[in-house]
């Protein structure tokens, strides 16, 4: 029985003409154009929404985030003030959709009809995860390519405070989850030419950064420069006692072991994607 695939928008990498954007400056994207919301609160409110879409965020959570400090006396008024403000822009993408609802004391940003850039990201990552899981490198592969296409820029640009500070903290680090996951799923997919010259390259900028230099390691012995290979790991090594004082990880050492018995690179890639 054959099996057909919907491949749905951000599979391909096409991004729709209206949509919400946090992956970066925060913004309603209408007709393909940014729409930026010209007061700091809406634009505070709108990305409170988002990263909690689909779920109701209560007003009191409301309130902490847009006046973390000293809400002022008519604060509910306020609030309501800046519901219909967004309410309005986000109607003018949503064709009429039912796309901010108010439930007792809270507010539901609901995706769809609202579409969401964190939310294209999160399934695109989960959609690689299911096609690697199924034995599809090369669809893993552009899942997540497609997934990491969605980023323009730090999270939540634009907006400060504790809360916005935080959650771009969060957000970058998973964003460096994936862009490393992306790292190993180019060697497994043979993409070792490229992936050779942009780990040169990270490890350039972040030598104290042993993931890159697992990586890079790894790279060089799949592109067959076997003895660079273990010249790197050993220089990552030193590195990391001179600078930072500390031993090499397991997983450095463990490749350098495996190199030198002769273990097969693509054995070595399959292990670091968990294929």
């Amino acid at each position: 029985m054959s099996v057909v695939q919907v491949v749905t928008p951000y599979e391909t990498g096409i991004v729709p003409d209206n949509y919400v954007r946090i992956l970066g400056q925060v913004e309603i994207v209408a007709d393909g154009i940014p729409v930026p919301l010209v007061r700091r609160k809406q634009r505070l409110l709108l990305a409170l929404l988002a990263l909690g879409a689909n779920r109701p965020v209560s007003f009191s959570r409301i309130v902490s985030v847009l006046w973390p400090t000293d809400a002022p006396v008519a604060v509910r008024n306020q609030v309501h003030v800046h519901i219909y403000a967004l309410r309005r822009a986000l109607t003018a993408i949503t064709a009429g959709g039912k796309c901010l609802e108010t439930r007792h004391d809270a507010y539901v940003l609901n995706a769809p009809p609202v579409e969401v850039d964190l939310q294209r990201f999160e399934q695109a990552v989960a959609d690689s995860e299911r096609a690697l899981a199924a034995g599809h490198l090369v669809e893993a592969h552009r899942k997540l390519c497609a997934a990491l296409d969605l980023w323009h820029g730090t999270p939540l640009d634009g907006l400060d405070g504790v809360f916005a500070q935080s959650e771009s903290a969060r957000l970058q680090e998973r964003r460096q989850m994936v862009f490393e996951r992306r790292l190993d799923l180019d060697l497994a997919v043979g993409n070792h030419a490229d992936a050779l010259a942009e780990l040169a390259g990270l490890v350039a900028a972040n030598p104290l950064h042993e993931g890159f230099q697992r990586r890079l390691v790894l790279a060089l012995y799949c592109c067959e420069r076997t003895g660079q290979a273990l010249s790197a790991c050993r220089a990552a090594r030193r590195l990391l006692v001179d600078e930072l004082g500390i031993d090499a990880g397991e997983r450095l050492n463990s490749l350098e072991m495996a190199i030198l018995h002769g273990v097969r690179a693509e054995q070595l890639v399959a292990e670091a994607v968990g294929w």
